[in-house]
């Protein structure tokens, strides 16, 4: 089974609600694949539906960063 990317906006910034993953299993077994994280996929949607396509203008106009560090979370 293969799922899609569930994303919403949420005060104008992306926020991944499901990652794409393949669920394989036979019998009792079962093995789960993730592709990315929650992050990746949040930068992923930025930079195609907010930003048309531009990574210097998505990451550029990136709105997050670390509470420890204060600088961007831009990957």
């Amino acid at each position: 089974m293969h799922t899609k990317l569930w994303w919403k906006d949420k005060y104008n910034s992306p926020r991944c609600e499901r990652v794409p993953h393949y669920r394989f299993e036979w019998l009792w077994f079962g093995i789960n694949i993730e592709q990315g994280d929650d992050q990746s996929w949040e930068q992923w949607i930025w930079v195609h539906k907010y930003c048309d396509g531009d990574i210097e203008k998505a990451r550029e106009t990136w709105g997050w960063v670390s509470g420890k560090t204060k600088q961007s979370t831009w990957k």
